[in-house]
């Protein structure tokens, strides 16, 4: 993933355990464009085995945006962007998971915008943000859609409400398989 932020951005990273942490954007080290990087536990209180799912970069923690997370077993929730503003160095936990489950997905979003799911086993939703009621860093949120057997959340994006006279309806949706098999819809 390719990211682009100011020096004084903060970067809330998230790991797949439902913990948050705030980085400043110039602590993160500069390296040569032939270089590996640097370790993200050389910069973050983690250990090795826990993965950072989703990096976000805040310029201002305002009371419009919220933060949309989806679990692999389909929990979601949506929460103020302003209650990350304060990052401890122990990190903030976000969502209250269950056994076996994984935060997989985190995106901001405004209530303009709408929420779109899928499952593995090929179902969607798609709904307005804003029917997503607002609710606390550790709740655990709500049920996105009815999974069926193994099924599970496959990906969650949010797609952004209308932009320069753009509306949602002059929009598409690209659907790709593991196969390599595509649509438009």
């Amino acid at each position: 993933h390719c990211i682009t932020c100011n020096d004084h951005d903060t970067l809330l990273m998230i790991t797949q355990n439902g913990i948050a942490y705030g980085l400043p954007a110039y602590q993160v080290p500069t390296a040569s464009r032939t270089a590996k990087g640097t370790p993200i536990p050389s910069v973050l209180p983690i250990s090795m085995d826990q993965v950072v799912t989703t990096v976000l970069p805040v310029s201002e923690f305002s009371k419009d945006e919220y933060i949309v997370l989806a679990t692999e077993q389909g929990w979601i929730k949506r929460t103020p962007l302003d209650a990350f503003a304060k990052t401890s160095s122990r990190g903030l936990t976000i969502a209250s998971l269950t056994e076996g489950d994984k935060l997989k997905w985190c995106r901001r979003c405004t209530d303009q915008d709408d929420i779109l799911l899928g499952s593995s086993g090929g179902m969607a939703v798609r709904f307005p943000a804003c029917t997503l009621r607002p609710t606390g860093r550790t709740s655990r949120g709500v049920r996105s859609m009815k999974l069926r057997g193994t099924d599970t959340i496959a990906d969650m994006n949010v797609v952004i409400g209308e932009v320069n006279g753009d509306t949602l309806s002059d929009k598409f949706v690209l659907c790709v398989t593991r196969q390599g098999y595509g649509k438009r819809v």
